[in-house]
């Protein structure tokens, strides 16, 4: 393939680009972020940037076709986010974490939900006139 590779031309990128692909490529060793030559039949040239990921003895393949405006830290947010290979990463266990709060709140929310739905049935059921819970009087 011929690709524009950041760190084989010095001067024709800006900083900034030259930097998320270095901190694409600690992360990732084998993800690189390159921006297509206009001759590659691939080549969209509002979308120049691409994200190859040349795995170890497979074909490289292209992940997703970017635009330069992308090219800053929510693209590394976006790649650790969709990090499929890490089953132990951060990301997934403050995903699953999140998960299990809510799940946790949706439970009390059940059982503050069937706690007042058993209070209103009591009150019903009551032959009292008046019905005091959690300090206030309920009347019929």
């Amino acid at each position: 393939m011929s690709y524009i590779e950041f760190d084989k031309i010095d001067g024709l990128y800006s900083t900034d680009h030259r930097r998320v692909a270095e901190v694409i490529s600690d992360l990732f060793p084998t993800v690189r972020l390159i921006q297509m030559d206009s001759l590659h039949p691939a080549f969209d040239p509002e979308r120049p940037f691409v994200l190859v990921d040349e795995p170890h003895m497979l074909p490289p393949y292209i992940i997703r076709y970017i635009q330069p405006s992308e090219v800053d830290q929510r693209l590394v947010a976006w790649l650790v986010e969709n990090n499929m290979q890490d089953a132990n990463s951060k990301v997934n266990k403050l995903k699953i974490l999140e998960m299990a709060e809510a799940a946790m709140k949706a439970k009390r929310e059940l059982e503050w939900m069937d706690e007042k739905k058993d209070m209103m049935k009591s009150v019903v059921k009551s032959k009292k006139h008046e019905y005091r819970h959690n300090g206030k009087v309920l009347r019929k």
